[in-house]
């Protein structure tokens, strides 16, 4: 998902809208959080249906399974799915730290 600074609607790099903020994604109103999946990697790739690094528990707060703030591969890591639009897409359950996945990451505009 791209999220401009500019306070722009966040939404695929070349999809659909994804939703109209940040707070949106985590309300999940009708437990749908999502108008669509997360799932064009910044290279425009599709990648359906894959585990997804988040380390953000769907209420919007940070995990305690961070493979150590992503810096350890022994371990947990909470994930995501690409392909859900419910809470699973950021919490789904933990995976290994040592195994390779992309990675989830939001940033507040200043």
């Amino acid at each position: 998902m791209k999220v401009s600074r500019r306070g722009n609607n966040g939404g695929l790099q070349a999809g659909p809208l994804v939703a109209n903020s940040f707070a949106e994604l985590l309300a999940c109103p009708g437990g749908t959080c999502q108008a669509a999946p997360i799932s064009d990697t910044e290279a425009g790739q599709v990648s359906q249906n894959s585990p997804v690094w988040t380390g953000t528990k769907s209420d919007g707060t940070v995990s305690p399974d961070t493979c150590n703030g992503w810096t350890n591969d022994a371990g947990q890591g909470l994930v995501g799915n690409t392909n859900l639009v419910n809470a699973s897409w950021t919490e789904n359950g933990t995976n290994a730290c040592s195994e390779s996945r992309p990675i989830f990451c939001f940033q507040q505009a200043t």
